[in-house]
């Protein structure tokens, strides 16, 4: 939040953006294919048909390109080759013969799929809102999650509760979290929450909640 409210001069990885570039996955025929588009936000329902998300237009086709030629993907099913017939890439030898119809759509769909793996926004692994905590020698700072999106922070020894916020899905929260809860020596300090928003932080002050079973 400060770098964005800030603005250093020599952090430019977590600047403010006025839009992302995601990948929507599609299907051109039988076959997967991935579509470009401008997004300022993203509700959490949005999330499960985004295979990736760039700080551009330019920034997305060079990821294409780059997939195409590791796992012989096809430019004109990802829409970078507008050309009739066979792709120039099928031509070179650098295709599969998407554009021709010739991989099985199954074989050809898993390539696809594997390609995004590593871009592919994580699927929400719990059943419902979870507790974060951050200890700073004596103080507990407490991040309410859902969905990949933040709705609330507060000091967990103060006693007005926190004002909940709309579930917003913001990619830098969404990076610096799922890397957070990836490491097994943090899981520790992760909390399942109550669904019903309004009782979350009074559940956890006065029971007792488990500790998160998380698969990385």
């Amino acid at each position: 939040d400060l770098v964005k409210s800030l603005n250093p001069l020599y952090n430019r990885q977590l600047r403010k953006t006025t839009s992302l570039v995601v990948a929507r996955k599609i299907k051109r025929g039988e076959y997967s294919s991935a579509l470009l588009e401008k997004s300022s936000s993203l509700s959490p329902d949005q999330e499960s048909d985004i295979y990736g998300m760039f700080r551009s237009i330019t920034q997305g086709k060079e990821f294409l390109s780059k997939i195409c030629k590791e796992y012989k993907l096809c430019p004109k099913i990802l829409g970078l080759d507008h050309s009739k017939g066979a792709c120039f890439a099928y031509q070179l030898e650098q295709c599969g013969g998407a554009c021709k119809g010739i991989p099985d759509p199954d074989v050809y769909n898993s390539l696809f799929e594997k390609a995004f793996i590593k871009r592919k926004i994580q699927a929400w692994r719990h059943k419902g809102p979870i507790l974060i905590e951050e200890h700073n020698g004596a103080q507990k700072h407490g991040f309410v999650l859902e969905n990949w999106c933040l709705l609330a922070e507060y000091h967990m020894d103060a006693e007005e509760l926190p004002v909940f916020k709309t579930p917003v899905f913001n990619y830098d929260v969404y990076k610096i979290f799922a890397r957070y809860m990836r490491n097994p020596a943090h899981r520790h300090s992760i909390r399942l929450l109550p669904q019903d928003t309004t009782e979350k932080i009074e559940y956890y002050r006065n029971e007792y909640i488990p500790t998160v079973s998380y698969d990385a």
